[in-house]
């Protein structure tokens, strides 16, 4: 079909905050730059990825990876309820840098950014 998408967010475990979000068409579950036609009930292993997040969790909270057919602030999927999308378990690994203040980017700042 054409369409049908799968919506992904990363959330502190604990507090449920969005840690970062993306968004991806199933046509395109291979990579690259051609989509494919998928069939109702196809079973598809779907290459998804993050770009780099910048995120301080504190001592103890897990990451929740939440997918759904859409999410906050995106469209649903041009064919609609036509081809709805159902996500049956996987694989979720991240790596993990351990940061010791020498290896951090701190951007400039003044007294009236957002994030102060």
């Amino acid at each position: 079909m054409d369409g049908g998408q799968i919506f992904a967010e990363l959330q502190d475990a604990e507090t449920g905050l969005r840690l970062g979000h993306a968004t991806m068409d199933i046509r395109y579950h291979a990579g690259g730059y051609d989509p494919q036609t998928v069939s109702p009930g196809q079973s598809l292993v779907m290459l998804m990825e993050f770009q780099g997040i910048d995120a301080i969790l504190p001592a103890g909270h897990g990451i929740k990876l939440v997918l759904t057919e859409t999410g906050e602030d995106y469209l649903a999927p041009a064919c609609g309820n036509t081809c709805p999308v159902t996500v049956n378990g996987g694989t979720f690994s991240f790596p993990q840098i351990s940061r010791d203040g020498s290896n951090i980017l701190a951007t400039p700042q003044n007294s009236e950014a957002a994030n102060n």
